[in-house]
């Protein structure tokens, strides 16, 4: 039996979980600051492009805006309008 997580917009199985774990830890390594890798992170758990402010120089503030901004394109199915 399969162990989901809710988290965010998506639910994420408990294995999954676990790699967005070590996928944290090379961040960390990499020099991001808790903040930033907790944005990184949120955008992983709602399963949005993180590509767009996955870059140690923007700061964790930035990355919020641009985080929210994705997910309400995500939740209006592209249309970053919101209501």
């Amino acid at each position: 039996m399969k162990r989901y997580i809710a988290i965010g917009v998506i639910n994420i199985e408990l294995r999954d979980y676990l790699i967005i774990d070590s996928i944290m830890e090379r961040y960390k390594k990499k020099g991001y600051s808790k903040k930033q890798i907790s944005q990184i992170r949120r955008g992983i758990e709602d399963g949005i492009d993180i590509s767009q402010y996955d870059d140690i120089n923007i700061h964790p503030d930035e990355m919020f805006d641009i985080r929210w901004k994705l997910v309400i394109e995500k939740v209006n199915g592209g249309d970053s309008h919101e209501c």
